[in-house]
């Protein structure tokens, strides 16, 4: 009887050691390189900030400077989205074990896309996500402008 008491403390204690490890892992600054379906994409920097599951900080990039973050961390999913100058844009992913940022985002101007992420300052941004498409026409494959 005893050993099973001990062994669920134990589990018990491990999760909770588990997610305070993860959460503490995502404070700080970080440079997200995005990869949009359209074929746009680059560079961002977010600044985040964990307590209790919640996320809250700063974006940095193409969309606006300073802009407001907010999201959760539960284990190692992460979710976070803000509101750019073309709208929501909204990331989910996870932290890998190697302290890196990996999943899908959904920008509101220009369509889904994957990012990775790594813990920087100071990054560059690179090339912004290209304008949508004039009339409706051209773009690349499978973008929003759609085919001919």
């Amino acid at each position: 009887m005893q050993k099973k008491v001990l062994a669920i403390i134990l589990g018990f204690f491990m999760i909770f050691a588990a997610n305070a490890v993860m959460a503490g892992a995502i404070d700080g600054s970080w440079i997200i390189t995005v990869a949009l379906e359209d074929g746009g994409g680059g560079d961002v920097n977010f600044e985040f900030k964990e307590a209790g599951g919640k996320i809250t900080g700063s974006y940095s990039g193409t969309q606006g400077s300073d802009l407001l973050v907010t999201g959760t961390l539960k284990g190692n999913k992460i979710e976070w989205s803000f509101e750019g100058m073309d709208g929501k844009i909204a990331y989910s992913g996870e932290v890998l074990k190697d302290g890196t940022l990996k999943g899908t985002c959904e920008y509101a101007c220009c369509g889904a896309g994957q990012f990775t992420g790594m813990k920087g300052s100071g990054g560059s941004i690179a090339s912004p996500p290209p304008p949508p498409p004039e009339g409706g026409k051209g773009g690349k494959k499978g973008g929003k402008g759609g085919k001919k």
